[in-house]
């Protein structure tokens, strides 16, 4: 069966990336490649979701959201960091790199970077990862290989209708909406690339656009979390001489989400 072989290999592929997150600890392109995995497989699920019982769907989405959440923290400190000294760089007449907010920054990753893996462990993520191997997944439907590329064909035309309309209607005060959009637009993208060896129509294009939405999308969600990110530091923790490197990362993240939701507004699918 196409879909279980499709959901097997992408259950080994999550696997594969979880020992680089323990072992290499100073590289956050681990940690990145093992959510990649995750959103992998949890978008094909999205995509078969027809066909998998509801409720073992949910607990199944459930816990593999719970797995990748381990290291939310420190993924948005690696992408604040690199965001912050990209900026500084880009503008060293407005300020240098380092400086007292990446210091800040490097501070608060090392933090949670230590309260993260005295909390869990290699071994811990396999045995969750292994306890939802593809055998526990309660198909109500079967799309058989036969009927396979259909049942692809009818589900990309519901999914492409759907994102069409949102990216279309995109509003910059909606972060829920536009996150929910992004998602949609990366569950797409994912999804085409595991049947891909498996169909004969050539979706190309639609890869290429839901790329696209995705990375745009995804600067907004960025910038959006970077900012909730910056207004949760407790008061009494944060120097207030940082305000002004703040205030110019702030400002830039705004500006930034408004040219980019733009720019998904025009696209075209």
């Amino acid at each position: 069966m196409i879909i279980k072989k499709i959901i097997d290999s992408l259950f080994l592929e999550v696997e594969d990336t979880v020992d680089a997150v323990f072992n290499h600890k100073e590289n956050p392109e681990s940690i990145h490649a093992f959510r990649v995995k995750i959103r992998q497989l949890r978008s094909f699920l999205y995509f078969v979701k027809p066909l998998i019982n509801e409720n073992n769907y949910v607990v199944m989405q459930t816990k593999l959201k719970n797995q990748s959440s381990y290291f939310s923290e420190i993924r948005e400190h690696h992408v604040i960091i690199d965001y912050w000294k990209t900026f500084c760089q880009s503008r060293p007449e407005l300020i240098s790199y380092p400086n007292e907010l990446s210091k800040y920054f490097d501070q608060k990753l090392d933090e949670i970077e230590k309260k993260t893996y005295e909390s869990i462990s290699s071994a811990l993520i396999l045995t969750n990862i292994k306890s939802l191997q593809s055998d526990e997944i309660k198909f109500e439907k079967i799309a058989s290989d036969k009927n396979f590329e259909k049942f692809c064909t009818d589900r990309i035309k519901e999914i492409k209708k759907k994102l069409s309309k949102e990216i279309s209607s995109l509003d910059i005060r909606d972060d829920d909406f536009i996150h929910k959009t992004r998602i949609k637009a990366k569950k797409l993208r994912y999804s085409l690339n595991c049947i891909k060896p498996y169909i004969n129509k050539d979706y190309k294009r639609l890869i290429k656009l839901s790329k696209k939405a995705t990375e745009l999308l995804g600067g907004v969600c960025d910038s959006i979390r970077m900012i909730d990110l910056l207004n949760s530091y407790e008061k009494s923790d944060y120097p207030k001489e940082l305000n002004y490197q703040t205030g110019l990362l702030v400002g830039h993240l705004i500006e930034n989400q408004t040219s980019l939701i733009k720019k998904a507004n025009s696209l075209d699918f």
